[in-house]
């Protein structure tokens, strides 16, 4: 995902609301944002964590993915 791209997705949104970071969908958790930060001349920006990390009960990416299917499972 690019810049445009996601201040484009972010210009849907109340512009008030708390913006969390989820990862490990296997095992989701939730965290603040800290910064944002480009280092030794890359060219990525990078979304950095913070303290404040939470296990979820969710599978938040259901709205982009589907339901996960886990190895041997079917989809049927």
């Amino acid at each position: 995902m690019i810049v445009k791209e996601l201040l484009e997705i972010l210009a849907t949104h109340d512009q008030d609301r708390e913006v969390k970071i989820v990862s490990n969908r296997a095992n989701p958790f939730m965290t603040g944002i800290r910064g944002i930060v480009v280092t030794g001349g890359n060219s990525h920006l990078y979304i950095c964590e913070d303290y404040d990390v939470v296990k979820m009960e969710t599978d938040p990416w259901q709205e982009l993915d589907g339901p996960l299917i886990e190895k041997g499972e079917s989809n049927d």
